[in-house]
This record gives C-alpha cells, structure tokens and sequence, in this order.
C-alpha cells in the first residue's frame, strides 16, 4: 500500500519496488565534450515516481495508481490514468464465486451484476496486500438481499468470517435485506484470509451485492477504528443508522451487538443527536454513554445531548425476540465545541 511506483516497468530493488519513466532532460543536438560526456551521463534521464495511491476510474469506481504493466501483472484492469497521466489508474474486480482480492480499493461483486444473483452459496477471500495490514473497511456500495422476516435472516444472508476474536465478537453473525450505503470494519491483524458468504435462497429475491475493500496499515493510526467498533464515522456530522434500515423501509435485525462509534475530534465535546425514525422492540436498545434509549420514543422530541465521557461509542443491541418486526434508527449528529 505504501509502495512507490514508476512507469514503464523498470524495476529497482531499492527499499520497494520502483518503476521509471526514461525521458531526455535536454535536446539531443546539445554537444558534448569527450571531458564531461562521461560525468553528464545520468543527467539525460529523468525518473517518475509515485505513490500506489488510490484514484478514480473512468467508470467512477475506486482503484489503485499502478505503472500499465503493473496492473496488469497484478490481475487488474486499466481504467483511467493518475499520476499526472504517467500512471494507470488499476481496478481490481472479483466476480465468481469462489473468488479472491488481494490488493486495497478492491471491489467484491456478485455474478451477473447488476443482475440476479444466482441461488446457492457464493464466499469470496480477501487476503492482505500487505503484511501490516490491520482491518479492512467494507462499503456496501449496493448489496441488496431478502428482508428478514420478523429481525431475523432466515432467506437471503451474507457472513464475515475468519477476522480477529475482536471482530469475530461484535459483527453480526449473519445480515440480509438493503444494506447499500453502509460500511462495516474488521480487524485481521492476526488474521489472512478473510471470507465473506452469500447465501441466497431464491432468486425471485433479485439478490445482488457490489460491496469496495479498503485495506488500513496498522500503521496508519488515524484511519484505524477502534477495537469494538463496527461502524466509524470520522466526520463532524452525519448519521448513525441501523442495518437494513432502507430508508425507513426496511427492518431490525436480530442477534446483534456491537458499537456504532463516532471518531474525537480535537476541541470537540458532547454530541447533538437528532432522530429522524427510531423503532426499537423492548429487548433491543441504543446507549449513549449511560442514556439507554429503547421502544419508540427518542430523548425529548426526537433530540437527545450525548454527555462525552469517553470514547464515542453508541452500543447497538437486538434481542432475539422475533414475535414483532421493528423498523431500526436513523439519527443524525453534531460534534459540539467544548
């Protein structure tokens, strides 16, 4: 992920893997001395270097800033250029069952796309692009499956597996029904490979899923979640939903407990939380901080002041009770200056 690049496919094995882009540094009329063609050598050449950085494709999608024939060594597909046009911006794309991603910015997509799925299992493997690799953030850029019926995911599902016990603890065990839009975040620090399993039962469910991997070096602290958490928003303001919440559409998943955590921003404070649907059933719940929030009804008029006493984590739980269906939360939030 922190590897530089070049172009044209030179490789030097100077602390990475390098590429270069050979160019003429002056006209090749200019004369030379027999004196000084020797010490002048180098300075006709010019070496391009940049970042394996991720970019946008010409179809809109993320990739990752490759040399052409690093790309095409990796398995990606050319798509754009970046780098100031001397790289070629990669995309790297599983659609088969049985599928593997190994690089960052890759995306997981179902057979047929944007078409039905097929009925059957289908997993895909996510292996590390580096060994420093600490946690993969998925985002559902459209996964569409089966409504649960009555919280729980008994048609159409799809499974995280194979990530560290700290994940393996909070991520729900199995998610169905419109998640697009979402994202969620595992450790696999001592982990490789991850799975991620569709089932789909039927295809009158017009199952489909395209789902983006980004891959954070342990080393990259400010982009890491922390331990725990499922969900992380790094923004001031936006918006803590549950899975399936489709807009209001959709409905509560059973079976799950884990935190919704909102990253601290320096000279900021409580937090402004604003419900614009909550519908929980009396065995599930939203704490925020020691305000426990459950039933219908959301702080005073749908607002509620989240005292900051520590780290930002709103702890989401459902019970397994399945005799009612509840349609979730969507609450919008402010970060407030101390």
């Amino acid at each position: 992920m922190r590897v530089w690049s070049g172009i044209l496919g030179i490789s030097l094995l100077t602390g990475g893997i390098w590429s270069a882009e050979i160019t003429r540094a002056r006209d090749s009329s200019e004369a030379s001395s027999p004196n000084d063609r020797e010490g002048k050598f180098f300075s006709v050449f010019q070496i391009v270097k940049f970042k394996n950085e991720a970019c946008t494709t010409d179809t809109g999608e993320m990739g990752t800033c490759y040399t052409e024939s690093e790309c095409s060594t990796a398995g990606g597909m050319a798509q754009g250029d970046c780098a100031s046009s001397f790289g070629t911006c990669c995309l790297f794309k599983t659609t088969a069952c049985g599928g593997e991603i190994n690089q960052n910015n890759a995306y997981i997509q179902s057979p047929a796309y944007p078409a039905a799925a097929p009925t059957g299992m289908c997993s895909y493997t996510i292996k590390k692009c580096d060994s420093n690799v600490c946690q993969y953030r998925l985002d559902f850029e459209d996964v569409m499956l089966s409504q649960p019926m009555m919280g729980d995911c008994t048609n159409d599902t799809m499974m995280v597996s194979q990530v560290d016990a700290v994940s393996t603890n909070v991520v729900p065990g199995s998610l169905c029904g419109t998640l697009t839009g979402q994202h969620m975040y595992v450790t696999v620090k001592n982990s490789d490979p991850a799975k991620v399993t569709f089932n789909v039962a039927s295809m009158a469910s017009m199952a489909r899923w395209k789902i983006r991997v980004t891959q954070i070096l342990c080393s990259d602290t400010d982009s890491l979640a922390p331990a725990g958490c499922v969900t992380y928003d790094t923004a001031d303001a936006g918006d803590i939903v549950s899975y399936n919440y489709d807009g209001g559409a959709g409905a509560l998943i059973n079976n799950q407990k884990f935190c919704h955590c909102i990253k601290y921003t320096d000279n900021m404070c409580d937090i402004s939380l604003s419900a614009s649907s909550f519908d929980l059933g009396a065995d599930d719940s939203l704490t925020f901080g020691n305000n426990v929030q459950t039933g219908a009804v959301f702080g005073t008029s749908g607002m509620l002041n989240w005292n900051f006493t520590g780290p930002y984590c709103a702890l989401a739980e459902s019970g397994s009770d399945g005799s009612t269906s509840n349609g979730g939360y969507s609450i919008g939030f402010l970060k407030l200056p101390c």
